[in-house]
């Protein structure tokens, strides 16, 4: 008996090392929030959630969201993962023209982020600028790449707080799960 123990851990640890991608999102609170996109011709992998939209000061800041991600060469992570955080905002206003920098507070501790990619569109108010009186909108995305241990000490944090161009929020719960799950699914 006392031989076969070794031998039972031994297999149990090497079949949680050989999880799939797909058997571990499967294992997550909410699997179906995580999508995979494999691209065959770059034999490249991206992990990412949907965007959660995040808490100003005072309340719900509607147009602002927080969607995170790991990119990876093939179709299992293994060395070289790279984590990413993308910010996007719908207003009548441009609020992250000429930005390429978010400030955030990690339980207090200040993060610099910079060389963010930024997109953006305009679109006429249709149906909801009916509603709302806006001749139009402003779509904005700042998509940022970060370090591993940036991604693990946002990920360890109780809050997060982002100050991005003119827009401050507080990272919603949901934004600080989905960094913790990706930091699993890539290990």
């Amino acid at each position: 008996m006392k031989k076969l123990l070794p031998l039972f851990i031994l297999m149990c640890s090497v079949s949680a090392f050989g999880q799939s991608i797909q058997e571990k999102i499967a294992k997550l609170e909410k699997p179906k929030s995580y999508k995979v996109d494999y691209d065959k011709f770059k034999d490249q992998s991206t992990v990412f959630t949907p965007t959660t939209l995040q808490k100003r000061a005072k309340g719900l800041a509607p147009g602002f969201g927080v969607q995170v991600g790991i990119t990876f060469k093939g179709i299992e992570p293994k060395d070289g993962v790279l984590y990413w955080i993308a910010f996007a905002n719908r207003d009548t206003e441009w609020q992250m023209l000429n930005v390429d920098t978010a400030i955030l507070l990690a339980d207090g501790k200040r993060i610099d982020l910079t060389g963010g990619k930024r997109t953006s569109n305009v679109s006429s108010g249709g149906r909801l600028g009916r509603i709302t009186g806006s001749s139009g909108w402003v779509d904005e995305r700042m998509v940022f790449f970060l370090p591993a241990e940036v991604a693990r000490t946002l990920s360890e944090s109780k809050v997060v707080e982002v100050q991005i161009g003119k827009i401050e929020v507080v990272f919603v719960n949901d934004t600080l799960i989905h960094l913790k799950n990706l930091i699993f699914l890539a290990t």
